[in-house]
């Protein structure tokens, strides 16, 4: 699926990050792991990479400047979001804020989170009020 096609939406880019875990794993205190003889689209990411994955975008886009770009938008957008549904400290950077929040939890807490959280999105006819 190219990026044109892709839904963008809150609760899509939510689901896509939680299925993305769910599949390959939680990485801890970075974007990926690294696994040898598997290709990068399989690694095990963080909360954060799995957001950049779910709307097409490396997992390590968050440390170039292509986070300011309007495409990347959708994503900061979501990031702001589990920042705000988590209850989080909207202060420090998203690497503090929810990678922080990532790296505390398990890969299940992590994912029912993210499905939690699209389902109420969802349910507001894809607002994030």
């Amino acid at each position: 699926m190219s990026i044109e096609t892709l839904d963008l939406s809150y609760a899509a880019i939510l689901n896509r990050a939680a299925d993305r875990i769910e599949k390959f794993g939680l990485a801890v205190e970075d974007y990926t792991v690294p696994v040898d003889g598997v290709d990068e689209s399989e690694w095990p990411v963080d909360v954060q990479g799995s957001l950049a994955a779910a709307a097409g975008f490396p997992p390590h886009i968050w440390e170039t400047e292509a986070v300011d770009s309007a495409a990347f938008r959708p994503v900061r957008d979501v990031a702001d979001l589990l920042v705000d549904r988590l209850g989080l400290d909207p202060i420090p950077a998203w690497d503090e804020s929810i990678g922080g929040w990532s790296d505390e939890h398990t890969a299940e807490h992590v994912v029912g989170k993210l499905r939690e959280i699209a389902a109420k999105v969802a349910q507001n006819g894809g607002e994030a009020a």
